[in-house]
C-alpha cells in the first residue's frame, strides 16, 4: 500500500467527486481511478459507494480515513522531530488553552521560554475544548491547557496541574460584599452575569453547577442579564456594576479589579486544571519545557493537583 494512494483517496473522500480531486491533485482521472482500484485491492474491499449527491466512503472508507488521519500526524511529527534535531532547540511550539486559563497561567510562561530559546516560535490558540480537542488530535496543536474533562480518549496522555475553584463574585461596592454572613437566598434580588450555555466548556459545567445549587436550596434559576465567554469582559463588567458572577478564584485573583469573593456555604465547584497532549506522539524540547514552567507556576500559585487521582507519570512525555 502506497502513502501516495491514500492521499489520492483522502482528497477523493472530501470532494466526494474523482473529476474534482484529480483536478486539484494535478493527475488525470484515469490514474486518480487506477490509484483508488488499487488501494481497494490491497484492502479486498470497496472504499466508496456511488450516490445522487456524489461518492460516499463505506465503511471501510471511513476506517481509511481514520488511520490516514493518524498517518499524516505521525508523518507531521517526523518532519518536525527531524528539523528539531537538525536545528537544536528551535522550532515551533503549538499550545491550545481555555480563554480564563491563558489570562491567568500563559503570559509569564511564554515569556520565559522565548527568552530561554532564542530560536523558539511559540502559536497560542485561545478556544473552548470543543475545538482544542479535536484540534489536538489532528495534530493542529502539539498540547492543551484547559480543564480536563471527567472522561477522555485513550490517545491523550493527561498532567494535572491545579484544582481551580468557581466561587460567587461582585464588585468591592456591591451591598452583599459588606455583609459577614451570606445566605444562597441573599442572591436571589440580583441579576447574573454567565457563560454563554451554547459553548461546551468547563464555565457552561459551572454555570449547571450553579443552577442546580439554587434549586437545592429551592431558590429560583439564576436571572441573566448577559451572557459571555469572554472572562475579560465579564469580570470588568461585575466591578462596575451590581451584577453577580460564579467565575474561578484564579481569574479573579489575575484580573485584579475591584471585585470581591462572596463566600456562601454550599456554592463552590471544582474543575481539575491540566495539560493534555497525544500518547506517544513526538513533543519537542520547548514542550518539555512548557510543562515544566506550567508545573512550577502551578506550585507557586496553590496547592497542585493530586496526581495520584489520574494514572499519569507527570515527568513521562512519551510513555502511557
Amino acid at each position: 500500500m502506497e502513502i501516495r494512494d491514500i492521499e489520492y483517496f483522502c482528497h477523493v473522500a472530501k470532494t466526494r467527486h474523482v473529476g474534482k480531486a484529480a483536478e486539484i491533485i494535478g493527475l488525470s482521472q484515469p490514474a486518480l481511478s487506477k490509484s483508488m482500484r488499487r488501494l481497494e485491492n490491497e484492502l479486498n474491499a470497496s472504499l466508496f459507494r456511488r450516490t445522487p449527491k456524489g461518492m460516499e466512503v463505506t465503511a471501510v472508507g471511513e476506517m481509511l480515513l481514520a488511520h490516514a488521519k493518524n498517518l499524516s500526524v505521525a508523518f507531521d511529527d517526523l518532519r518536525r522531530e527531524a528539523r528539531n534535531i537538525v536545528n537544536g532547540q528551535s522550532g515551533l511550539l503549538r499550545v491550545g488553552a481555555n480563554p480564563a486559563i491563558a489570562d491567568y497561567l500563559l503570559s509569564d510562561i511564554c515569556a520565559t521560554c522565548l527568552a530561554e530559546a532564542r530560536g523558539i516560535r511559540l502559536s497560542i490558540m485561545v478556544d473552548m475544548n470543543s475545538v482544542l480537542v479535536p484540534a489536538l488530535r489532528d495534530g493542529v496543536v502539539d498540547l492543551i491547557v484547559s480543564g480536563i474533562p471527567p472522561s477522555s480518549a485513550p490517545d491523550f496522555t493527561h498532567e494535572p496541574l491545579l484544582d481551580d475553584e468557581f466561587v460567587v463574585v461582585a464588585s468591592a461596592s456591591h451591598p452583599l460584599a459588606r455583609k459577614k454572613h451570606l445566605r444562597p437566598k441573599d442572591l436571589v434580588p440580583y441579576r447574573w452575569i454567565l457563560s454563554s450555555a451554547s459553548v461546551a466548556s468547563s464555565s457552561v459545567l459551572s454555570r449547571q453547577h450553579l443552577t442546580q445549587s439554587l434549586r437545592n436550596h429551592d431558590l429560583p434559576e439564576p436571572v441573566i442579564a448577559l451572557e459571555t465567554n469572554s472572562t475579560h469582559l465579564m469580570m470588568r463588567t461585575i466591578a462596575g456594576s451590581d451584577l453577580l458572577g460564579f467565575q474561578s478564584r484564579q481569574v479573579i485573583q489575575s484580573a485584579k479589579l475591584n471585585t470581591r469573593e462572596l463566600r456562601i456555604a454550599g456554592l463552590a465547584w471544582y474543575r481539575r486544571v491540566g495539560i493534555t497532549y497525544r500518547r506517544h506522539s513526538y513533543l519537542p524540547h520547548a514542550g518539555r519545557r512548557f510543562i515544566q514552567l506550567l508545573h512550577e507556576r502551578a506550585n507557586r500559585e496553590q496547592v497542585p493537583a493530586k496526581a495520584a487521582k489520574l494514572t499519569t507519570n507527570p515527568n513521562s512525555l512519551r510513555q502511557q
